[in-house]
């Protein structure tokens, strides 16, 4: 890529994936990742009506008591018999098998029982977590920028000073992905913005008057 607004727009999109810089993530992984994602179809074009929460909201209910909250995993023990899984505060659950998600810090807090593959267990160890902030501009009229044709998305290469990162990334701008999300009902205008990798730990060092001047001014 050789202008400079094409490689920004670029780190956008990397910045979407996976709330890091390009850099920290290997070229083979962002073009798999880029390859998998927001590839038009349905999970591209639909959005759940009472937002993604929805889904394990309904599991939940679904569940009842068999749900345990605040109970994180320590120790997971895999044997003849099954799956054995020990909480914090000491209770055990045997089953037949295990689903192992979240990210890989929480991961690490489980002591596996015989232990993860020498691969996994580094894997785990190395891949670096990103850095992301979701904050949403409601209107009380609606959305009005569907009134005047417009679809409500933000995509910026470039801001002024003010609304940009300091050296050493001087120019890139701090606010580059906002989009539509606004709910069913259309009772409420909402535009969502991202602020993710550097530009997230950036903002995160203003004090809250500066983050509220520069969330209105962009």
């Amino acid at each position: 890529l050789r202008r400079e607004e094409s490689r920004q727009a670029l780190r956008n999109c990397i910045h979407g994936h996976i709330a890091h810089e390009p850099e920290a993530v290997s070229f083979l992984y962002n073009a798999l990742s880029l390859k998998g994602c927001n590839s038009a179809g349905p999970e591209s074009q639909f959005r759940v009506r009472g937002g993604t929460q929805a889904m394990p909201l309904a599991i939940a209910r679904a569940l009842g008591s068999n749900l345990s909250l605040n109970a994180p995993v320590r120790t997971l023990r895999v044997g003849p018999a099954g799956v054995r899984v020990v909480t914090s505060s000491g209770r055990e659950v045997h089953a037949s098998a295990a689903i192992v998600t979240g990210p890989p810090p929480a991961v690490l807090g489980i002591s596996f029982e015989p232990p993860l593959a020498g691969p996994q267990a580094q894997l785990l160890q190395r891949m670096p977590m990103g850095s992301s902030l979701k904050f949403a501009a409601v209107y009380k009229q609606g959305p009005w920028w569907r009134r005047a044709g417009l679809q409500g998305d933000i995509l910026a290469t470039s801001l002024p000073p003010r609304l940009s990162l300091p050296a050493p990334e001087r120019g890139s701008p701090m606010f580059v992905q906002c989009m539509d999300h606004s709910p069913f009902s259309q009772r409420l205008g909402v535009i969502v913005c991202f602020l993710e990798g550097r530009q997230n730990l950036h903002f995160a060092s203003l004090s809250d008057a500066e983050k509220r001047s520069a969330m209105l001014d962009f």
